[in-house]
């Protein structure tokens, strides 16, 4: 086995330290850090207390809501609109058994 040796007019230049990644650098980048209170728990301000109030269906304003069922908490498949997108979605599916079914597809040939 012989091994190549370098042509004449080739010079082998060093790299510089800034054009070498370190890997302490890159590991340093990668760190992420968790958001813990004082106490320790996720989600606690500098203060200890949360800073995030969650409201009640009470207290939220009416604008907020798009329907008067929606602000009572009824089931939302109630709704005739609702039902024709259920509907709109599962029709592809039906049909497509019920051309089965009958012979208009002829699924024989996919065996």
């Amino acid at each position: 086995m012989m091994l190549a040796a370098k042509p004449l007019g080739t010079v082998a230049t060093r790299r510089s330290s800034a054009a070498v990644a370190r890997p302490s650098l890159s590991r340093r980048a990668l760190r992420t850090k968790a958001l813990l209170g004082p106490d320790g728990t996720p989600g606690a301000g500098p203060t200890g207390k949360k800073d995030k109030k969650f409201i009640s269906r009470d207290e939220e304003p009416d604008q907020y809501w798009s329907s008067k069922g929606e602000a009572a908490g009824e089931n939302p498949m109630k709704d005739p609109l609702a039902l024709i997108g259920v509907l709109a979605i599962l029709f592809p599916f039906i049909f497509v058994l019920v051309a089965i079914a009958t012979g208009a597809i002829d699924v024989s040939v996919y065996r």
